[in-house]
């Protein structure tokens, strides 16, 4: 993996950060969890990532769906607070 490919990931997990803040400032009690489950989520991933010296955009991308999958599939979320995680993930995966 190239340095280029690393600080462009943590460029971008900044961005998901200033994003993830920026929400927080106003937000409801839905989307205070949301956030912070998802940014658990993305932080972790990329912690083991980083740990590999494999921390790149497209396997934190990954990374962090399947991490977000088991937690599914686990039953850590319900419906709706799938829903919203999905969605918000999405979101961020567009910075």
């Amino acid at each position: 993996m190239s340095q280029q490919e690393h600080q462009a990931a943590e460029a971008f997990i900044e961005k998901i950060e200033a994003q993830l803040d920026q929400m927080v400032e106003d937000a409801d009690a839905d989307t205070l969890f949301i956030s912070g489950y998802l940014r658990g989520h993305i932080m972790l991933t990329a912690g083991y990532l980083e740990m590999e010296n494999q921390l790149n955009i497209q396997d934190l991308i990954t990374k962090t769906n399947d991490s977000l999958e088991q937690a599914i599939a686990g039953g850590e979320l319900d419906e709706n607070d799938q829903l919203l995680v999905k969605n918000m993930w999405q979101q961020l995966q567009t910075l």
